[in-house]
């Protein structure tokens, strides 16, 4: 992926034809698809033009467009629903795995780990997600460099491919390919799909009990730099 040039989005009605029947859908349809667009102007970490092509499709730079705005969209739908989580775990609840009721961006972590995602937990994935959102808006772009920010940005890859099949522009199984360009340039590894493997009985015997109080929990090395190097937010300090 190429950074972002000031023609990036010199794209005129008639180069997107791909998109071009969306401009006559009605009512929520078309505001999301407005607000796709509008959003992709907000991304100068990578060239919207390169988020790639489903197999057996044609290039086609509107939808690339909207994918890219999608992905912006995500990170103020992501956050939003984060608070709420948040707040849900403090008000009814020690851990994701004890909620009577599904979280909303909490619970698509790796399901193997519920029981240590609390309160505490959340507030600090609160703030790294945050941090990458904001990542996306800078022209330059610095890889993911904590377990916690790599899951950050894979819930708003995950997000805005829901919300491109939502708004009816491309299904959700192309989807993954429309982003895996990006996903190829954006992580410095991609170990954190690993954890997606696991479940609770892969983990030591140390990570299977209740979470410990506070913030220094098992769970604290995924808010540390890999490697040791890497800025740690004040708030994310041990």
């Amino acid at each position: 992926m190429r950074p972002m040039t000031d023609d990036t989005y010199g794209i005129s009605g008639s180069d997107e034809k791909g998109v071009a029947r969306l401009d006559n859908e009605p009512g929520i349809i078309r505001e999301m698809i407005d607000e796709m667009r509008e959003q992709a102007m907000l991304l100068r970490a990578f060239d919207p033009g390169e988020f790639g092509t489903p197999p057996g499709a044609d290039p086609d730079p509107g939808r690339d467009r909207v994918a890219a705005g999608a992905l912006m969209r995500a990170g103020n739908i992501v956050l939003t629903c984060l608070f709420e989580d948040t707040a849900r775990l403090l008000m009814e609840q020690e851990s994701v795995a004890e909620a009577p009721d599904r979280m909303i961006v909490l619970d698509d972590l790796p399901t193997a780990f519920a029981h240590l995602y609390t309160h505490a937990f959340a507030e600090r994935f609160v703030v790294v997600t945050a941090g990458v959102v904001a990542a996306l808006h800078r022209s330059k772009w610095i890889p993911p460099s904590t377990i916690a920010e790599r899951l950050a940005l894979h819930l708003l890859i995950k997000t805005a491919r829901a919300g491109l099949e939502i708004a009816e522009v491309i299904d959700w199984a192309d989807s993954h390919e429309i982003y895996e360009p990006f996903r190829a340039a954006a992580f410095g590894d991609r170990d954190h799909e690993l954890l997606y493997e696991l479940d609770r009985d892969d983990l030591p015997v140390a990570m299977r009990g209740e979470p410990a109080d506070g913030l220094d929990n098992e769970l604290a090395h995924w808010f540390r730099p890999v490697g040791g190097r890497g800025f740690i937010h004040p708030f994310l300090r041990d």
